[in-house]
């Protein structure tokens, strides 16, 4: 990717902040060894093998500490879940959409791009605490399908401005055309400026793209052995 062709058009690039993404690690024991091997058959299956050294440090930067865990800001319930769950929902969900998302978002700026990224942390009436705030949950923001009988007030604004920052994007390739309703500005992702856009209905704001730096640096500078 950093050294392939790079189409210069304007792009968004976002997720959501906080996913459930552990499957079963051998009937939920969830013992170092135990996550590494389900690391090793999940991301690593065939050459090159993740090595013992990778694995450790992947063990390192993700501690057996539940208020550190997916889904984020829950400090150290567990939802009836083992105590490791948050512990590989959190590398998971790390491996398969934030490292990735962060690293197309900075490739793109120091490629000259005009990039816009995001990160969505409502929650989702139809959501559980245990789900957090799951992948797709963004969706129907963006289409404004929201159900306004179920849904807070909140969530009904945060849906009307994310239609006109998506109508903005789409037909000004900026999500600040100043029309629609009253919403932030959604500054351009630069090399000198790395920030997000967090979307959320009590609390929309710029934020710094620099959350959990160093394990994320480590996937996607081992990404050729987790097969990303």
């Amino acid at each position: 990717m950093g050294e392939g062709p790079v189409c210069h058009d304007s792009v968004y690039i976002g997720h959501e902040s906080r996913r459930r993404d552990a499957r079963p690690v051998d009937n939920y024991n969830f013992t170092d060894e135990n996550i590494k091997n389900y690391i090793q058959t999940t991301y690593s299956a065939f050459p090159p093998y993740l090595s013992d050294t990778i694995l450790d440090r992947l063990l390192g930067l993700y501690p057996d500490d539940p208020s550190l865990g997916s889904p984020y800001g829950t400090g150290n319930e567990t939802f009836g879940l083992p105590v490791g769950w948050k512990r590989v929902a959190s590398m998971t969900g790390d491996l398969t959409f934030d490292a990735q998302r962060r690293t197309w978002t900075q490739t793109a700026a120091q490629a000259g791009v005009q990039a816009y990224g995001y990160q969505f942390t409502q929650n989702r009436s139809t959501s559980t605490a245990e789900l957090g705030v799951y992948h797709s949950s963004e969706i129907d923001f963006v289409y404004g399908q929201l159900n306004s009988s179920s849904e807070p007030a909140s969530s009904i604004l945060l849906s009307e401005m994310m239609v006109d920052y998506w109508v903005s994007f789409a037909t000004s390739l900026d999500p600040n055309d100043g029309l629609g309703t009253s919403r932030p500005s959604w500054p351009q992702y630069t090399p000198e400026n790395e920030v997000l856009l967090q979307l959320n209905g009590d609390n929309t704001a710029v934020i710094p793209d620099d959350y959990r730096k160093e394990a994320i640096e480590f996937l996607w500078d081992n990404a050729d052995a987790f097969h990303r």
